[in-house]
């Protein structure tokens, strides 16, 4: 995750270029302990876990069930990623 930080940490000098930010998040790993350490789950609705926060961007993890149809979708900052 610090890799991650860092690498969005360095985009965002640049306003967030979508192909380099979605390179960098399509080539993280997530830790199986900070994903523990953030999952608040609910059955009855979708949970926003936030990982990392700074004045540039946020890292938001999204819990839906199983059940659910996925068709929630949040992107929050400067430059709206999907």
């Amino acid at each position: 995750m610090k890799s991650l930080i860092s690498q969005l940490k360095k985009h965002s000098l640049y306003d967030f270029p979508v192909k380099d930010v979605s390179s960098s998040i399509l080539n993280s790993v997530a830790q199986e302990d900070i994903i523990k350490k953030h999952s608040h789950f609910s059955k009855s609705m979708y949970t926003r876990n936030r990982i990392f926060r700074n004045d540039d961007f946020e890292i938001i993890l999204i819990m839906l069930a199983a059940e659910s149809n996925g068709s929630h979708t949040w992107a929050r900052g400067r430059k709206m990623l999907v």
